[in-house]
């Protein structure tokens, strides 16, 4: 800041008298407040603002310690003319003598004016001897005009040789501020005060040193340059006073701060009451002066930090300020420049305003604001305005909703943040967008702005999908082959033992065969044929144990059977209950009188009784001998059973969700962006997503400014689509828009051909592609199970089988990664990264549209990794996952 240069001037000739204005002001003082024991005490009433007739004469005070030396006083007048006003003082002084050493006290006295009576305050005088004063001389009558009296200095040195003495309290300067405590930010104002005593002189005067307040921000005031003293009481003594340098400053830090003092070279004049006359003044000028230099005391102020809990549109505004917001038209064509003037007026620190929270619609492109500062600095405190005026250029139709500009505030009078809203009008923007003219790039997208939305939904898939391997069909279909090459075995062997084993092929055909007769039997008893039932009932255990047992079914005895049954380990009780009911069908076929409907239903039953009796018996025997193939059958059968479950879908959702699509891209096109927005996300509640209604997503939210939920959107449209050229586009216009900027961390040499081999084909693509070998090598063993022989089946299987080994795997490490590997997005314009999950010891700030790692999640804090490895804790309300 410029150094304030100043220049005081020469003050008096005759002594400068003080000037009053019409307001009523009584003011007791003393000549000296330290006095010898052979001096003289002169005090003074004066009375300004009154007429003189008006003034009635005081009684002089009582003292204590000194001696009245006349109980008149005298009577002085004066009349001076200021701005064409005429203002009137009068003044009473008495005479006093000591009449000890020690302290003295004048005590109150009263005047009254115009009938109303002021009373004057106490004076302390203290009372030395006379060998600790420089030698005074005795008061002598004057000569002045107007009867105004000598002061009482030293005498002149060409009467006694005595030099006069400049006392500290008779020539100083005083810093006075308007606080001695404030908040950081906050304005501060100093006025360096120059007071001297009736009678001094100054020339010559400059600054002396540089005057500095480091820790602060400076604004001088404009002063003016040939001030009118004031005139005020310190101690009981009359000074004047003149203002060198009012400042303001404003502390940038908060702790204990310190103003420099303000150091002046001047020369100085005392009087002399030796000199009689007015011309002995006027000629004393020359050759009297005395170099001096003088200073202020430095000053220390107490700076406190803001509070907290200040709004996020506060940027270190303090004070009182009102903003306003007007845009120069509300009606524009497509690519026509539009002017929107934000100001801020009010008092603090108006320089240093930071431009307000201000961000158009994502179809307007904005250029850096034209800002101009205008600082009023003639009055006690510094105001202003500062102007920022914005040009936008809308690129796209519709209606816009212009968000208020928001600027907030910490005001020390209310002890509160402050935060005002300044609305603007809606924008309509008419015109076609392909008039625009405007560059394309090699692939026809526009140099500097997004691609158009997908009008074409594409492939929708469930949002809550589960992991490939959470899932059950991967691993069915990986157990299925082996379970049916397994079947295929199982089948060529019973085929094999078939065609080579006569009793275990009729073992095989003994159950159906048995259970064939009993069914026809059971026809023929519900159409009453007695004979032909016995015949199957017959024909049923006969052809059941004959081909349970390996033996024939006919020809042979009672005893034979009986003994053949024995062998294979069937109860003597189940031998006769056969034997009695097959010589009851031997009796029924060739009885005179037909057995009844009772008799035909009791050996039906028996029959199947006795059918299971003796296939128990003849299994317990053999002791597991069966081979087991209808257990690998039903092994087969249930593994079918579960690839069903492989994919269900339900398709009746998925209309629902174009229909919002559609109508979402519907309201992008009108400019109705929020709204498109609000269409989308009804899609994604019908439970199914696509590539493009993410795509179009981001679209809209980069169109509403809101660069982190368009780079969110937009990488999630990258898990569908990764090889969309109009996606790439997008995010590399949206990522131009972002603050931060990472370097990334060294990865792998396969880490880049793995995210490829990811984002082409998909843990699932990349699962099913091994299972397709799995599948070839499994269908090449099948064909060598049932004796195929080819060249190419030994080298189908070797293929397969590596397929399977290397893709299965990589599929499912693939998805495992994708559910622990979570992306997010920060959504907030800035974000304090810090080292603990409370919010304290910040250690960088992170912006709006950067990508980080979710590593751990507590609640409502998050700990993120940025892509240069740097970790830390951010809230996890200020991301959105990818």
């Amino acid at each position: 800041m410029k150094k304030h240069l100043f220049h005081i001037g020469i003050l008096m000739l005759f002594g400068m008298p003080a000037a009053y204005g019409q307001d009523i002001e009584v003011r007791a003082t003393v000549n000296e407040t330290t006095i010898g024991a052979r001096e003289q005490l002169i005090f003074s009433v004066e009375v300004a603002g009154a007429g003189f007739s008006g003034v009635e004469t005081p009684s002089p005070p009582e003292a204590e310690g000194l001696a009245l030396l006349q109980s008149t006083p005298s009577v002085h007048r004066n009349m001076t003319f200021t701005n064409g006003a005429l203002e009137q003082s009068v003044t009473f002084r008495w005479s006093y003598r000591p009449l000890q050493e020690g302290p003295a006290r004048l005590l109150a006295t009263s005047v009254t004016v115009d009938g109303q009576t002021w009373e004057t305050q106490p004076l302390e005088i203290i009372v030395v001897d006379q060998a600790q004063r420089p030698q005074q001389p005795q008061p002598q009558a004057s000569n002045w005009p107007f009867g105004a009296p000598s002061p009482t200095w030293p005498q002149d040195s060409r009467k006694n040789n005595t030099p006069a003495v400049l006392e500290p309290n008779d020539l100083f300067i005083r810093a006075v501020p308007s606080a001695t405590t404030a908040h950081q930010n906050e304005q501060i104002v100093v006025e360096y005060l120059l007071y001297f005593r009736d009678g001094i002189q100054l020339r010559h005067s400059r600054l002396a040193g540089s005057w500095d307040a480091e820790g602060f921000w400076r604004e001088e005031f404009d002063i003016d340059t040939r001030p009118l003293p004031g005139n005020v009481v310190e101690n009981g003594l009359l000074y004047h006073t003149i203002p060198l340098k009012r400042v303001a400053i404003f502390p940038t830090r908060p702790g204990t701060l310190t103003v420099d003092a303000l150091e002046v070279e001047s020369e100085v004049h005392l009087p002399s009451a030796t000199r009689s006359s007015p011309f002995d003044r006027l000629f004393s000028l020359r050759g009297q002066f005395q170099p001096v230099e003088i200073a202020s005391e430095p000053l220390g102020l107490r700076i406190t930090p803001l509070p907290e809990g200040a709004p996020s549109a506060f940027s270190g505004a303090v004070g009182t300020w009102n903003v306003t917001a007007s845009v120069n038209k509300t009606d524009v064509e497509v690519g026509e420049p539009l002017h929107i003037v934000i100001t801020i007026r009010g008092t603090g620190n108006v320089a240093t305003l930071d431009e307000p929270a201000f961000a158009p619609p994502g179809a307007f492109e904005r250029y850096e604001p034209n800002i101009e500062t205008s600082i009023n600095r003639g009055g006690r405190r510094i105001q202003g305005r500062k102007t920022f005026e914005y040009i936008v250029i809308p690129r796209a139709n519709g209606s816009f909703e212009m968000p208020p500009v928001i600027f907030a505030w910490y005001d020390p009078g209310q002890d509160r943040y402050v935060e005002q809203q300044a609305e603007l009008p809606v924008i309509r923007v008419t015109g076609s967008v392909e008039a625009l003219a405007a560059g394309t790039t090699a692939a026809g997208f526009p140099v500097d702005d997004i691609a158009g939305i997908l009008a074409i939904s594409g492939s929708w898939r469930p949002i809550e999908e589960t992991p490939l391997h959470r899932r059950a069909w991967p691993y069915a279909a990986l157990l299925f082959p082996p379970g049916f090459l397994l079947f295929l075995y199982v089948r060529r062997r019973h085929a094999d033992r078939l065609s080579s084993d006569t009793e275990y092929a009729r073992g095989r055909i003994a159950h159906p065969l048995a259970r064939k007769h009993l069914r026809q039997a059971g026809k023929l008893l519900e159409s009453a044929q007695p004979i032909a039932f016995y015949e199957e009932i017959e024909r049923a255990l006969n052809g059941f144990i004959g081909n349970r047992l390996n033996v024939p079914e006919t020809g042979w005895t009672r005893d034979q059977l009986d003994a053949c049954l024995h062998g294979a380990g069937v109860e003597t009780s189940v031998r006769g209950l056969l034997r009695e009911l097959l010589d009851e069908c031997d009796q029924a076929r060739f009885a005179p009188v037909l057995p009844d409907r009772t008799a035909m239903e009791s050996a039906h039953e028996r029959a199947a009784s006795l059918i299971v009796a003796v296939d128990e018996a003849v299994t317990s025997t053999r002791n597991g001998k069966t081979t087991g193939v209808n257990k690998a059958a039903i092994l087969g059968l249930l593994t079918i059973l579960l690839l069903p479950c492989a994919r269900s879908a339900q398709a009746q959702d998925i209309p629902e969700a174009v229909r919002h699509f559609d109508e979402g891209n519907r309201l992008f096109r009108e400019g109705a962006h929020r709204d498109a927005v609000t269409s989308y996300q009804n899609a994604l509640e019908a439970g199914y997503a696509s590539g493009a209604l993410y795509y179009n997503m981001g679209n809209a939210y980069f169109r509403l400014d809101e660069i982190g939920q368009a780079i969110r959107f937009y990488e999630k449209s990258r898990r569908y689509m990764p090889e969309s050229e109009e996606l790439a586009h997008n995010l590399t216009i949206v990522r131009d828009r972002t603050t931060d900027s990472f370097s990334q961390l060294p990865a792998p040499f396969w880490r880049p051909a793995w995210n490829r081999l990811v984002h082409t084909l998909s843990p699932t693509g990349i699962f099913l592609f091994g299972l397709l070998g799995y599948g070839v090598a499994s269908a090449a063993l099948a064909m060598r199970i049932r004796r195929t022989r080819s060249p190419w089946l030994r080298r189908a299987v070797l293929a397969g089988i590596v397929s399977a080994t290397l893709f299965v795997p990589f599929g499912f490490v693939a998805s495992w990664e994708e559910m622990h590997t979570v992306q997010a997005v920060m959504l907030e314009d800035a974000t304090d990264l810090t080292d603990r999950p409370d919010g304290s010891a910040t250690d960088l700030t992170v912006h709006e549209g950067a990508v980080v790692k979710v590593v751990t999640v507590r609640a409502a804090w998050s700990e993120v990794r940025l892509p240069n490895g740097v970790q830390g804790w951010v809230p996890t309300s200020a991301y959105g996952e990818i």
